[in-house]
């Protein structure tokens, strides 16, 4: 751990196949997840196959799949896991409901990373409406035997323009550890990236894929 309650060298190993550790350092708080993300841990210690279905917005829907999945085959190489994206660019919350029902909880993946996205802030309910669909989409998902990871919006200016944006970073927030579920505080790890440059999309995978790998040993 660097001064400052930046991050790096953990992740060192991890992330020679995409940007220096230097490049991709993060506030601690960003990669202290609480709770478990269920069986996938099991088979990723045991070498089984293993699959992750990425349920989101832009950034799900965008180069972050592909980066997610290059970074598993670095981490795990001996492991058959099979990443789809579910992401839809412009989603909202509600919308991604529709699809958990539809396309996500028929494929039974081990794992839904759930990137809620910004689209309803300020408008549908903003915050209050996020935390229905999200209380919902979790019950379904552990109902299915299903773990799930969260990931927060991204301190983009569009976002942060918003009123509402801290009490939208907030409900996910305290949703994560009223229902005991991981989440990667990527509002915090962007608005240092601002100041870096870093590449957004491979270092967030590269933490994700990095926090999968501790939670095996």
């Amino acid at each position: 751990m660097k001064a400052g309650g930046l991050v790096a060298g953990v992740f060192g190993a991890a992330l020679a196949g995409a940007a220096a550790a230097e490049t991709c350092e993060a506030p601690a708080s960003a990669l202290d997840w609480t709770g478990g993300v269920g069986r996938i841990v099991g088979k990723l210690k045991a070498r089984q196959p293993a699959s992750i279905v990425l349920l989101g917005a832009d950034f799900s829907a965008g180069d972050f799949s592909d980066e997610f999945a290059r970074a598993l085959k670095r981490r795990f190489p001996s492991v058959a896991i099979d990443v789809r994206s579910r992401a839809r660019a412009g989603a909202r919350p509600a919308d991604m409901l529709i699809r958990l029902d539809r396309e996500v909880m028929a494929e039974r993946p081990d794992l839904v990373i759930w990137e809620p996205g910004t689209y309803n802030v300020g408008v549908d309910g903003g915050a209050a409406a996020l935390r229905t669909v999200l209380r919902d989409g979790i019950m379904r998902l552990r109902f299915g035997g299903i773990g799930i990871l969260l990931i927060e919006p991204a301190a983009s200016p569009d976002f942060v323009r918003h009123a509402g944006h801290d009490d939208y970073v907030e409900v996910l927030r305290a949703l994560a550890l009223e229902r005991d579920v991981p989440l990667y505080r990527r509002f915090d790890t962007t608005r240092h990236w601002a100041k870096t440059r870093a590449p957004e999309a491979a270092c967030v995978a590269e933490h994700l894929v990095a926090m999968l790998a501790k939670a095996t040993r």
